[in-house]
């Protein structure tokens, strides 16, 4: 139990750490966020507004604040028990509701890679995710980006049972979707049309 809460709480203040924040001020982009439709702190305005730089750090930050306690905890855990739940879902959390931004956070879609990055070698969790997300890209185009991510958390909710996926994996995932869903759709941007196409259609 202490370790749970003590990889638990890594996960949480670790997400709390805005790395498009950081890069705000470190590549000098302000307004990255505040003038961004959605003012989410997250990987996509970084590259977006910030640049190549200013992006490509914003990402590895928020990849890696969610790998890092998912792995240290199954190093020291050596197994998936039912503690692995919160570890998963709090780097989420964090960004999400970050205690050093008044909880104010982003979306948590680079971080949610990053938690499943950090189950491997068990890799079909993130498989499942990367597939999904190109799915609805490419055969099934969902647009835009906002309904394509809620889409993509449901498809892998709802495959995670049909291929086995580990209890407690399945359990933090779905904790995870909806914090990624309420951020998403509580968003302050003007929420757009949802569209549909097919790639055979094209």
């Amino acid at each position: 139990m202490l370790r749970c809460l003590l990889y638990s709480l890594l996960g949480y203040f670790g997400g709390s750490i805005l790395y498009a924040r950081l890069a705000q001020r470190l590549f000098r982009c302000e307004g990255m966020i505040a003038e961004s439709p959605d003012q989410n702190p997250g990987a996509a305005n970084a590259f977006a507004r910030g640049g190549l730089a200013c992006g490509l750090f914003t990402l590895a930050g928020d990849v890696f604040k969610g790998a890092l306690p998912v792995a240290l905890y199954l190093r020291a855990a050596q197994s998936m028990d039912a503690c692995l739940i919160p570890v998963l879902a709090a780097p989420v959390l964090g960004h999400a509701f970050p205690c050093y931004f008044r909880l104010h956070g982003g979306k948590g879609i680079a971080v949610t890679f990053g938690v499943l990055l950090g189950l491997l070698p068990y890799s079909q969790p993130l498989l499942l995710l990367v597939v999904s997300f190109l799915f609805f890209s490419i055969v099934v185009i969902v647009r835009p980006h906002s309904y394509r991510t809620l889409a993509t958390y449901a498809a892998v909710l709802v495959a995670m049972p049909l291929l086995h996926i580990h209890t407690s994996v399945l359990a933090g995932f779905g904790i995870i979707g909806l914090i990624v869903s309420y951020r998403i759709l509580t968003a302050p941007e003007e929420k757009q049309a949802l569209e549909v196409s097919f790639l055979w259609k094209r």
